[in-house]
């Protein structure tokens, strides 16, 4: 006999290593788990548990559950769920029913029941592996399985028993029924008290497939359920109708729930499914089938399955369908006599389903379990009806069982439990679906004399009933209506619940008037079908419940909000959800990004040999081929018309051949027993071949008869697991014409490889080897690596939705998919205008369309960032070629940025290094690569795919008498949209492909036009994309009249993150002058403000870390670190209230000795102007008391001051007071101190009572002062500020900023961080501990004096322009903060008080530093301050020297002094207690005025008030812990100090002195910062290593304080090196143009000045007299010489000028290192002459520079001011080398040079000296007929022009040099693929590299193509410095080769600027090298060829014959044609160039 032992025990020994069970952290096999269930069942056997017993589990649900089940069964045991959240007394109830001995549980105390022994789960569930074999106990049919309980019209729940023989039974229906054959992943997501968890924790596991056991947190979260369907790869998952609303709302906002798609289907079971449920889904879902399902707990579950596929006609109700196998179900009468088809009647279930009846309760079995015609049936009490076809229909109940939230409820049970509480009379209760979801209401009638409490009521019932029998609505009724007889009307009470709504309950709040509050309360509203819900109204005291929930957090995104589950528990009011509204920016990216593991198909039991490992492509096809939709999508057709003689001998011949040498054609596919798809060879496989005759059909019907055949067979598909997976049929049409078709299916062919198949086959002759079992063993390459993987996640990172034109849904169809194919021709002239382009431009037709398809994506879907696939061909560096036959290609994801201001050649070249950078991974599954966004939007990161096919000649395969002509492909794709771009010898063609399902006609003749348009547009226009038609996004400049419409874009532009950091900014330090470019730091700001900056920033949904802030060096660097708000944070979560470890600051005052601890307080305060209500102080504290938890933290002091922040809040009401002033607020101080002594009087530590809320009204009822005080414990002067900000946003009653991480958190990590966090702090020992060691030397106070304990205090201050001039100018003059003034001059005043230099202080620092990963406290409340000693030493001179040294000082310490708290406090480090505490302590609070900057009627009040309430905020019998503290700040535009002196230290007269000493200083250094002193320290400059006389002296030669100082590239070193050497003018470059027209000179030298703003570069200038290497340096500004000479016409003049100009050689040493010089002769004709050195910039940058030149030029010449501009600069680039050293170590250089021998070239012609050897240029040109050629010929191969010119010049030496791999310079761009920015960075970046190229290899497509590849990664490599090359040879790049090829790919001659009075015409240039012979090309229509010689090495004859050997290898390789090149290696130029 079968049970499910018996059926499980099958499936382990089938595939023991199979995956049976997870729980999103573990999983288990088969193997595991059936030997763990033995161990449990060893345990149950020792407990002495025996069959027959039933046995509660009282775990949740997880593995532990599962093995429980199985463990009991497997000892004959039942089990009973039981529900730990069950009322006490229920569970008893249950417990005593079922005799229950034994609960299983984890080890905790709160499950025990007394007589209940307890048995524990093990932690560590592989413990339960060893032990004996198990002797299973033998199950019958009608053994027990299993108790569940259900709801009792008693009033005490029924406990229904299932038997092994219907739970087995209801296992296998839904086997059959849902189709589990195929191992399905089921979601286990019901409780387990729910009679549907059964079948989903033990169907998968009797079938093969995995339990995925979902948490109820991560089944309702949408999110986290999406992310578990596809960690689990869940196929089945199973939800209640209303959960399925959820689903659907959360779907149609959210496209991370694409995630649903691979479902195979949807049950949905547990209350009615209503048909427009249905009709949503399958219109969202088509592809996954809803199963709607339906049975009682006593009869097993479910009884009917109904599944749904096509869409149900809308007023027709969902049937509950036909019974599953082994039920009987019967439709009877009251009589109980069966009804016939079509009658409504009572349902009777018969057969092995119906279960044993109810335990303990035979009376109640005997009433539901009757005897009908001699079998035993259960009554169900639901009406239904049958019809014709045996499905069941259902039509409503019989009694008053309802059904809410998938739970049986009998009503009379629920009004027992009411009735239960003595103060209600009557009850009843009905069901209400006058709302979206029904729900219970209840109506009552209270005892007299009593009035209920409607909360006490709810929680009163949590001790009788079960959450899910709780009404969601109570009436109170003074009586209830009855019928006739005296009965309760039920009838009527249902239609007044129905009709009206509930009378109010709770007190009216007003509503907020924004249109959030709105929107998210007409969402409430639509949702409870409430008109008349208000803001403050409960949702679930509504009717509301976790999935209207759901349903709202779903439709409350598509507002743009984002809330949890447990935001709505907390808040359940529109009130409170705003309190804690989220935007979803500021959460995005918070989804789990989760993995899936693959397992090895030979952990496969059985004759796993036979496996074969598949790629990720095959995997995929795999896949979606299963999927009806898809079935014959992957069906590839090529259709032949064919001349063959020999009627097709020798075709079938090579088939038959070619079948038996080729395993994949004999390979089937199917799944392991692991899960995994796999190959399997097929051995004897037959080939299938037909053979056709259509003689007898006339041509038209021949024609139509194979039109039917390709349909035809297409649409019969593959089976997969039956080879072969290909059809070739052969039709004779007459004669020797024949017709030949090949369909094969995707997964054994790609496109690639039919030409090859094709070649072999009739050539007869298979290849030596079949590749793909070769290529397939090294799965390597299918896998990323994990910097791979990191690549891609950045590369993915800007995609927050997905990429798509879909724009209608899918209908529901299970049908294969019909694809709509249409194609266009290019017309010639856009044909002849790409191959042009790539030619021109060195790229591929690939690039192009590229390019093309992101416009035209850009068109549909707007913004920068385009995303699609790619088909690659998937055999490159992989050992296949392109004869290799098999399925090698693959779909690469493409992510593109295409800046809007770019040009379309720019942008082409960043798609195309794009498309070279990701080609590298062709072989990588698209799964991997898309892994990072699975968390975002699954596998639905975008739907459209592009193929660049280059078509093979077919006309190769004739022979004589044999033609072959290929009349028709079909290659499709599940991509809801294709494009192909075939290119053919004679014509371009695009194929557009789209799913009908899911793009309409009309979007797809919309991307068609755009794809066209976009093509047309690169190949025509030179202007940015921005202005392109199709453009989507904002246009770069929106004022017409403002710029010129032909204006040039910059190559940047402000960001809103400038925009916003520079508004932020200038609030924080008060100065609307500030600008971008400035410091922060040195502009005013402070750490404080730092921390103000972060917060502000939060509060707009951004962030940055505070080192960020601290490192940048400008605003506009802080706005480049700026990055969305993510609400992640790594490591260890911890709640915010509990048992919290003291911070380090925290364990300080634990040591201190104190006489009232309670009263150490800190406190402040803010003069509010404008009336505050008396009662709104009460309410504001409790929230903030509620949003801070901190505040009300409790303090044992006897136990060393454990802390502990409770759960909830101290009241409110007593942290609170109002106080009446008499007079004005500056005249009532010692009414202040007086209220203020007493409140704080009650401060208690133990009790948490620690925060003090005054509010002092004054007899002007606009003037208001609020105090705020709290004790020090839990709370810092940053706190303070954080407090004041939200209460007078409480006070405005607007939002507050979020904070978040709390305090707890933060505490709780840094004491229980890992190993490295702590090396990290402990690295820093030794610099504390030399600190420490100096202390007793610096203190500064007699040690004989003995402290008095009595403080002492005066102030002192600056005026508000002193103060000013502290704050903005003088941190400027220094380059630092102005805590380091103030304390540069405290040292100044105690080295001259005590005529010592040494002083030894304390400091504070605000302590929130970044030293926990994915922490953020800037907004947290709490103390977080860091106390640590210095010591500091005036030099006792000027006051710059003093500055300087505490500049060094303070910079040194590290992590801004918090180490050592940590390690003093938290790590006890002996070495860093000190024998003596330094007496003196200096405290900066910052600028007290910008805490009002929220509300324009809120000032700080006066400094006396301040000062005030620092003297009552400490007990002075405290004390000070220092003989002096120093506490300064500035407010109300005053910098304010106080001193506080103990007076047994200090007498007020050396106090005094002191003081003023102090001030003194400080007038000092503001008077020496604002006379123009300037002071900078080599610290100042962090990236070079400057000794102090160094930099003094490049200060001293410049005359200026340089802006920035950095090292050189490699090649700026170079060219140095070489300059300082020779001292010609090697590198000075010079271009030269015609203006044609009016140029004002004066404003062309302006807009320079604001070019080199722009672009620092062009402020450099060098120093070279560093020991450490040379540096450059940036000038704030540099002037560029100009001059203006008149002509007159001559030639000469012209040629002397730039002669002379050419000779001045430019002094590195001082920029600016350029000139102009413009030769006027006065009417209108001019010549500009620029000059610059080679240093500063290199040929790329020069058409952006002069085209941006004239752009500024035109808008100030219109009198319009340009902006400026912050884009990437040469600085950028630096650092990026900077970050790449490890290049100098990889051995790619000397792998590539190994064996090189130097090719040094010289001519077969005779030199011939020249008289004008300043002549070094000759120019000549190829024609434009050669050049097409040219072009066409490199497009037609996907080769550019630039690698055909390197093989032609590598021929040309290696006939010259006799050296088969010659070697000779190739110059690159230099600009890094990964550089963000690169390309439009102004500098010197291009560089000269080694290119060695195989002159023997044969001039073939796949050579030229390969030696592409390796110059893409000399492009790669080529950052390293001369010496690298060096030391990889031996030798100098100058004795290695002597000529260099450059390609000149940007272009200026053709695009030069015109403005409206003037224009460019006619540019030249002269250049210069080190290398004697430099080749030079500028593709165009017409080639130019520029050969630069040394004229001292080479002359013009010997260029001639250079150019006729340049002409003669280009004609004769273009004149080879698109097909393959074969080199003739006899064939040689003559040398037309003889001497003389």
């Amino acid at each position: 006999m079968d049970n499910f032992l018996n059926v499980f025990a099958d499936q382990v020994r089938r595939a023991p290593g199979a995956i049976a069970a997870s729980d999103g952290c573990n999983r288990l096999s088969y193997r595991d788990l059936d030997e763990i269930s033995d161990g449990f069942a060893r345990m149950l056997i020792a407990a002495s548990v025996r069959p027959g017993d039933i046995v509660a589990i009282g775990l949740e649900r997880g593995l532990g559950f599962l093995i429980s089940m199985i463990g009991l069964f497997k000892v004959g045991a039942a089990y009973l769920p039981l529900d730990r959240t069950l009322p006490l007394d229920r569970r008893a109830y249950m417990l005593e029913q079922c005799s229950c001995r034994w609960l299983i549980a984890e080890d905790d105390a709160q499950l025990q029941i007394d007589g209940i022994g307890l048995l524990t789960m093990p932690v560590r569930l592989e413990g339960l592996k060893d032990g004996a074999p198990l002797e299973r106990c033998i199950l019958e049919d009608d053994s027990l399985a299993y108790v569940i309980f259900t709801s009792g019209s008693t009033g005490m729940p029924k406990g229904v028993m299932v038997h092994h023989g219907g739970m087995l039974n209801h296992l296998l229906a839904k086997v059959e029924d849902l189709g589990m054959h195929k191992a399905p992943n089921v979601a286990q997501t019901a409780p387990q008290s729910f009679d549907i968890s059964v079948w989903q924790f033990l169907a998968p596991l009797i079938c093969g497939g995995r339990t995925a056991i979902l948490t109820r947190s991560e089944f309702l979260d949408l999110d986290r359920l999406g992310a578990r369907i596809e960690l689990d790869e869940i196929d089945i998952l199973q939800v209640v109708p209303s959960h399925l609303l959820a689903i659907l709302d959360a779907i149609c906002v959210d496209a991370q729930n694409a995630r649903f798609d691979r479902l195979s289907c949807l049950v949905a079971t547990g209350e009615v499914l209503p048909v427009s449920l249905a009709r949503r889904w399958l219109t969202t879902k088509p592809h996954v089938p809803l199963v709607n399902a339906y049975g009682p707990t006593e009869c097993s579950d479910d009884v009917t399955h109904q599944v749904i596929t096509r869409m149900p006609v809308a007023d027709q109700a969902i049937p509950i369908g036909r019974a599953v196998r082994g039920v009987r179900l019967v439709v009877r009468d009251a009589d109980l006599v069966a009804l016939p088809v079509g009658e409504v009647g009572e349902l009777y279930v018969e057969g092995v389903a119906v279960g044993l009846g109810y335990i303990g309760h035979p009376d109640l079995t005997a009433k539901a379990f009757v005897i009908v015609d001699g079998r035993r049936a259960y009554k169900t009490g639901d009406l239904v009806s049958c019809d014709g076809e045996g499905v069941f229909h259902y039509h409503g109940r019989a009694d008053d069982q309802v059904k809410v939230r998938g739970h049986r409820i009998e009503l009379s049970e629920v009004e027992f439990g009411i009735l239960r509480l003595a103060y209600i009379k009557q009850a009843a209760v009905v069901l209400n679906t006058s709302r979206t979801r029904a729900f219970l209401t209840a109506f009552i009638v209270e005892q007299e004399g009593t009035a209920t409490d409607l909360d006490r009521l709810r929680l009163d019932l949590h001790d009788v009933l079960p959450e899910h029998m709780i009404p969601s609505e109570f009436r109170v009724q003074s009586s209830l209506p009855q019928t006739s007889n005296g009965k309760i009307d039920k009838k009527k009470l249902t239609a007044i619940a129905n009709e009206t709504t509930a009378p109010d309950t709770v007190q009216s709040v007003a509503t907020t008037a924004t249109v959030g509050a709105e929107a998210l309360l007409e969402t409430w509203r639509e949702l409870l079908r409430n008109p008349a819900l208000r803001p403050a109204d409960d949702f679930f005291k509504q009717g509301a419940d976790s999935i209207l929930a759901l349903q709202f957090i779903a439709r409350a995104k598509a507002h743009g909000y984002a809330f949890t589950l447990g935001d709505i528990f907390r808040h359940p009011t529109t009130i409170g959800l705003l309190k804690i509204a989220r935007t979803q920016n500021a959460v995005a990216g918070t989804a789990a990004r989760v993995g899936v593991t693959q397992l090895d198909p030979q952990q496969a039991k059985g004759d796993s040999t036979s496996f074969k490992q598949i790629s990720p492509a095959q995997k995929g096809i795999y896949v979606q081929s299963l999927r009806t939709r898809h079935r014959t999508t992957y069906v590839l057709q090529y259709s032949f018309r064919m001349l063959l003689p020999d009627g097709g001998a020798v075709l079938e011949d090579g088939w038959r051949k070619a079948h038996q040498h080729h395993e994949l054609l004999r390979s089937a596919f199917v799944l392991a027993p692991t899960g995994q798809p796999v190959r399997v060879v097929v051995e004897d496989a037959p080939l299938r071949w037909t053979r056709t005759s259509l003689l007898h059909l006339y041509d038209e019907h021949q024609r139509k008869h194979l039109e039917d055949f390709l349909v035809q067979d297409k649409q019969t598909g593959f089976e997969l697991d039956q080879p072969a997976l290909y059809r070739v049929h052969l039709f004779h049409l007459g004669g020797h014409d024949y017709q030949f078709i090949l369909s094969a299916h995707h997964l054994v062919l790609d496109g690639a490889s039919i030409f090859a198949l094709m070649s072999e086959v009739f050539s007869g002759a298979p290849v030596a080897q079949d590749a793909f079992s070769t290529y397939i063993a090294g799965q390597e390459k299918f896998h990323l690596q994990r910097e791979d993987q990191q690549l891609w996640s950045d590369l993915l990172e800007p995609f927050h939705v997905p990429v798509c034109v879909a724009d209608k849904l899918a209908e529901p169809s299970l049908k294969p998919v019909e694809h709509r194919v249409f194609n266009r021709r290019l017309p010639a002239t856009l044909e002849q205008g790409i191959t042009g382009l790539c030619g021109r431009a060195g790229v591929t037709i690939a690039a192009v369309a590229a390019t093309a398809w992101g416009m035209a994506l850009n068109a549909i879907n707007g913004g920068q960032h385009q995303l699609f696939g790619m088909i690659v061909s998937g055999r490159a560096d992989t050992g296949v070629g392109l004869d290799d036959i098999g399925m090698y290609a693959n779909t690469l994801p493409i992510p593109l940025a295409l800046a809007a201001t770019q040009s379309p050649e720019v942008s082409l070249q960043a798609v195309s290094r794009r498309i070279a950078e990701l080609l590298r991974f062709e072989s990588i599954s698209m799964n991997e690569a898309l892994a990072s966004t699975r968390s975002r939007f699954a596998n639905g990161a975008f739907d459209t795919v592009l193929n660049v096919e280059t078509l093979a000649d077919w006309a190769v395969l004739e022979a004589p008498g044999v033609t072959v002509e290929l009349t028709q492909v079909t290659d499709l794709t599940e991509f809801a949209f294709a494009v192909e771009v075939l290119s053919g010898a004679d014509a371009i063609t695009v194929d557009f492909i789209r799913d009908p399902e899911y793009v309409s006609e009309e979007r797809a003749e919309a991307l068609c036009e755009h794809f066209l348009s976009a093509l047309t547009y690169i190949c025509e226009a030179h202007r940015p994309l921005q202005e392109w038609r199709g453009w989507q996004g904002v246009p770069m400049v929106s004022d017409e009249t403002s710029a010129p419409k032909d204006q040039y874009p910059t190559s940047s532009q402000h960001t809103s993150f400038d925009t916003m950091v520079l508004a932020v900014a200038r609030a924080i330090i008060g100065d609307d002058t500030i600008a971008l470019q400035q410091n922060f730091f040195s502009s005013g700001g402070d750490s404080i403000g730092a921390l103000q900056l972060i917060a502000r920033l939060r509060s707009d949904g951004m962030t940055i870390d505070l080192d960020s802030i601290f490192a940048s060096r400008s605003l506009s660097e802080i706005a480049q670190a700026v990055r969305p708000l993510h609400c992640t944070a790594r490591g260890e979560i911890h709640p915010p209230t509990g048992a919290t470890a003291l911070v380090p600051v925290q364990r300080w005052f634990a040591e201190q000795q104190l006489v009232n601890p309670a009263h150490w307080c800190l406190g402040t305060a803010v003069e509010i102007h404008r009336p505050v209500a008396a009662d709104t102080l009460v309410a504001i504290t409790h929230k903030i008391l509620e949003r801070y938890p901190i505040l009300s933290a409790q303090f044992k002091i006897g136990d060393g001051y454990d802390q502990t922040i409770p759960a909830n809040p101290v009241d409110a009401q007593s942290s609170c007071r109002t106080a009446q002033l008499a007079a004005s607020i500056d005249q009532s101080t010692e009414h202040i101190r007086a209220v203020l002594d007493e409140s704080l009087s009650g401060l208690d530590l133990e009790q948490g009572d620690l925060f003090r809320a005054v509010l002092f009204r004054t007899p002007d009822p606009d003037t208001n002062l609020l105090v705020l005080v709290a004790h020090h414990l839990v709370i810092d002067a940053v706190s303070l500020r954080i407090l004041v900000e939200d209460y007078l946003r409480l006070y405005a009653g607007s939002t507050v900023p979020a904070q978040v991480t709390p305090f707890r958190v933060w505490a709780q990590q840094l004491a229980s961080h890992g190993q490295a966090f702590k090396n990290d702090v402990l690295s820093q020992t030794a610099y504390w501990s030399r600190v420490i060691e100096a202390i007793p030397a610096a203190i500064p106070f007699d040690l004989n004096r003995r402290p008095s304990g009595r403080t002492a205090m005066l102030s002192r201050g600056l005026s508000c322009a002193a103060t000013s001039a502290l704050i903005r100018e003088v941190p400027a003059a220094y380059n630092t903060h102005i805590n380091d003034i103030l304390i540069s001059a405290l040292v100044r005043a105690f080295s001259g008080w005590r005529a010592r230099p040494d002083i030894a202080i304390n400091l504070e620092g605000h302590g929130r530093e970044s030293v926990l990963e994915g922490v953020d406290v800037s907004r947290t409340v709490g103390w977080f301050t860091s106390v640590f000693p210095v010591c500091l030493n005036d030099p006792q001179e000027g006051l710059g020297s003093l500055i300087q040294a505490t500049k060094r000082t303070l910079a040194d310490i590290p992590q801004r002094g918090i180490g050592y708290g940590l390690l003093r406090y938290l790590f006890n480090e002996s070495r860093v207690i000190p024998a003596a505490e330094p007496m003196v302590q200096f405290n900066y609070l910052g600028q007290w005025d910008n805490v009002s900057f929220v509300d324009p009627d809120a000032w700080m009040p006066s400094a006396q008030v301040l000062s005030l309430l620092d003297q009552v905020s400490v007990d002075p019998r405290n004390g000070r812990q220092h003989a002096l503290e120093i506490e300064a700040r500035i407010a109300q535009g005053r910098f304010e100090i106080d001193w506080y002196y103990d007076d047994g230290i200090l007498s007020p007269q050396e106090a005094e002195d002191l003081a003023t000493r102090y001030v003194d200083a400080l007038a000092q250094i503001i008077e020496h910062g604002t006379a123009g002193a300037v002071v900078r320290v080599p610290g100042d400059y962090p990236d070079v290593d400057l000794t102090d006389d160094e930099l003094q002296s490049l200060i001293a030669g410049v005359g200026a304080v340089p802006a920035d100082i950095y090292p050189l590239s490699p090649t700026q070193e170079g060219i140095l090196f070489q300059h300082l050497m020779s001292g010609d003018d090697t590198y000075t470059l010079q271009y030269v143009m015609d203006i044609n027209g009016d140029v004002d000179i004066s404003v062309l030298d302006a807009a320079w000045q604001v070019l080199a703003e722009r672009h620092p570069i062009l402020r450099t200038g060098f120093f070279w007299d560093a020991v450490a290497g040379p540096v450059q340096y940036v000038l704030q500004k540099a002037t560029c010489s100009w001059q203006i000479i008149a002509g007159n016409g001559d030639p000469a003049q012209y040629e002397r000028l730039m002669h002379d100009d050419r000779s001045r050689i430019f002094d590195l040493a001082t920029p600016a290192l350029t000139r102009f010089t413009l030769l006027s002769d006065g009417l209108q004709a001019h010549k500009l002459i620029w000059t610059y050195h080679h240093i500063l910039l290199d040929g790329w940058c020069v058409a952006k520079v002069i085209k941006e030149l004239f752009a500024i030029y035109d808008q100030m010449i219109r009198g319009v001011q340009p902006e400026a501009v912050f884009g990437p600069v040469y600085r950028d680039y630096i650092e990026w080398l900077a970050s790449q050293q490890a290049r100098e170590n990889r051995p790619f250089w000397r792998h590539y040079l190994a064996d090189a021998k130097p090719s040094l070239f010289t001519s077969p012609v005779a030199y011939q000296p020249s008289s004008r050897a300043d002549h070094n240029v000759y120019r000549f040109t190829l024609g434009r007929d050669l050049s097409g050629c040219i072009e066409r010929f490199c497009a037609g191969l996907g080769v550019t022009v630039a690698v055909l010119f390197q093989r032609i010049w590598a021929q040309i030496l290696a006939d010259n040099t006799q050296s088969f791999t010659p070697i000779f310079g190739w110059a690159i761009s230099g600009r890094p693929v990964d550089l963000e920015g690169s390309q439009d960075i102004i500098g010197l970046m291009t560089s000269i590299v080694p290119c060695k190229v195989d002159a023997q290899a044969p001039f073939a497509a796949e050579a030229l193509r390969q030696l592409q590849r390796s110059s893409a990664a000399l492009q790669d490599e080529g950052h390293v410095s001369m010496s690298h090359f060096r030391s990889a040879t031996g030798l100098g790049l100058e004795a290695l080769f002597n000529t260099v090829l450059v390609v000149e790919n940007f272009e200026l001659q053709d695009n030069l600027p015109v403005g409206d009075r003037y224009r460019l015409s006619n540019l030249q240039w002269i250049e210069k090298s080190e290398f004697p012979l430099v080749l030079g090309l500028v593709p165009a229509d017409d080639f130019l060829i520029e050969l630069n010689f040394n004229p001292e090495k080479f002359c013009v004859a010997q260029m001639v014959d250079l150019q006729q050997r340049i002409v003669f290898h280009s004609r004769q390789i273009s004149s080879l044609g698109n097909g393959y090149l074969e080199h003739d290696a006899n064939l040689q130029c003559e040398s037309v160039s003889q001497a003389g």
